[in-house]
């Protein structure tokens, strides 16, 4: 089994057009398994597209970022 907890460090809005939008975010996550059990930081970046349905914002894709 692994395990997972993270996060969010910083995060911006990249654009929006008021039905899409691009937010950007880095985030601290520390990853966990048996051969690991107090686990190991990780640092991730990602680029999250939304899109709004109705009232609510959906992640339509979620993409990590070298």
């Amino acid at each position: 089994m692994v395990t997972s907890r993270g996060e969010v460090v910083e995060a911006a809005l990249s654009s929006s057009d008021g039905t899409t939008a691009v937010a950007l975010a880095a985030v601290r996550a520390t990853v966990g398994n048996a051969a690991s059990p107090e686990g190991q930081q990780r640092q991730y970046r990602l680029r999250i597209t939304l899109e709004k349905t109705g009232e609510t914002w959906l992640v339509a894709n979620l993409e990590f970022v070298p």
